[in-house]
């Protein structure tokens, strides 16, 4: 199965989690994934983010409860990539497969393997790009050495209830100019 391309995984896996019919469609999904690689993932538009650059990305990863509780991401990695259609596609198909989790038969086990098969389906002309920072105890993380540019981060956050897991996968998208600093929070989910 490690050889299969990553929309055939996910559709066979989705598939298995009863997930709804809309996502199910394997090969409308290998046909967006390449129409959003071949459009996105071309020279001219990454060759800005492979030098070294002088700007800061600085931010906290946190989801709150309904009740109002903070659950911070302590310990768990903040992903950061050039942002594209193709990158917001691949982590908000990570995030229906998560959300499927709380609704339909899905261990976390299932949904942690099947992130997996997703990153490493990735089209590797993005992961060159893939930057990686894990959150301290107090939720925060940074990217330094960043060239200007505009960024998509994603944390996936999750903590056990009474009831089961509940979390999400954040995101956030941010534009940092040359010799900039910016600070982003990782709050909202998909």
């Amino acid at each position: 199965m490690n050889n299969i391309l990553i929309p055939a995984a996910v559709a066979l896996v989705l598939t298995a989690a009863c997930v709804p019919s809309a996502l199910q469609n394997t090969q409308e999904m290998e046909a967006k994934l390449k129409r959003l690689a071949d459009a996105d993932l071309t020279e001219a538009k990454l060759e800005p983010y492979a030098k070294i650059g002088n700007s800061t990305i600085l931010g906290q990863a946190f989801l709150k409860t309904r009740g109002g509780d903070v659950k911070l991401a302590a310990g768990n990695p903040v992903v950061l990539f050039p942002a594209s259609e193709y990158i917001s596609f691949v982590f908000s198909t990570m995030a229906a497969i998560a959300t499927t989790g709380t609704k339909y038969p899905i261990t976390r086990a299932d949904m942690l393997a099947l992130s997996k098969k997703i990153t490493e389906g990735v089209d590797a002309r993005i992961l060159r790009f893939k930057r990686v920072a894990t959150v301290d105890a107090a939720g925060n993380f940074e990217f330094s050495g960043l060239p200007a540019g505009e960024y998509m981060l994603f944390c996936a956050i999750y903590w056990e209830t009474g009831m089961g897991e509940t979390g999400g996968l954040t995101h956030a998208t941010v534009r940092i100019g040359d010799n900039d600093a910016r600070k982003v929070i990782l709050n909202e989910t998909f």
